[in-house]
């Protein structure tokens, strides 16, 4: 949450709004970015947002640009690491097969 800078106070909130989250029905469920726009209005009998850090917290999770690079330059890391000597081993191991087995 440091990347995001929300306190441990606000955490706490979250915490507890996400335990609280089934105890309303939602009219939402098959559209993500509407169904948090719904539970950011949605205003309690004492009109007020009951779940007010946690629809906040999604939605902002929600419009990150960098959210989804982060995890595909990992992927892509991973995939110099393991591709590419794998495949150079694979070719290597066939001139030394076709070395042998030809000559």
């Amino acid at each position: 949450m440091e990347m995001m800078d929300i306190d441990i106070e606000t955490i706490g909130k979250i915490n507890v709004q996400c335990n609280n989250i089934t105890n309303i029905k939602w009219l939402e469920k098959t559209d993500t970015h509407s169904f948090w726009y719904e539970m950011s209005m949605y205003r309690d009998s004492s009109d007020t947002i009951p779940f007010f850090e946690l629809s906040e917290f999604a939605l902002k999770l929600l419009v990150l640009p960098w959210s989804n690079v982060e995890v595909e330059r990992v992927f892509s890391q991973m995939n110099i690491i393991k591709q590419k000597p794998a495949i150079r081993w694979v070719q290597n191991c066939w001139i030394l097969y076709l070395q042998l087995n030809l000559a």
